[in-house]
């Protein structure tokens, strides 16, 4: 393989490592704020309106969505770079 193609694969690698690493903050973020949201969906009285149950629940339903399809990001851009590490790889069996 020729040294440029090795260098492009190794940025790109780089590149997916720190997607991954901005998914998986954004993540955490979503999981702090899903946290928030189901203890102010909790936090409701018995006499609340239907719409402020239905309003909170869908807070914490969206940050639920955000969290897990950044975790998905996450480990597919790990895995991306990890593959392009292994395919650059020289292992001397």
């Amino acid at each position: 393989m020729m040294p440029g193609k090795v260098r492009k694969r190794s940025r790109i690698g780089w590149v997916a490592y720190g997607a991954g690493v901005a998914c998986l903050s954004g993540a955490g973020w979503f999981a702090w704020r899903q946290q928030q949201a189901a203890d102010r969906y909790r936090s409701l009285a018995e006499n609340a309106s239907e719409a402020q149950f239905q309003a909170r629940w869908n807070n914490v339903r969206q940050a639920n969505l955000w969290r897990n399809g950044l975790a998905v990001g996450a480990l597919g851009s790990f895995g991306i770079g990890i593959a392009l590490q292994w395919n650059e790889a020289s292992f001397p069996w």
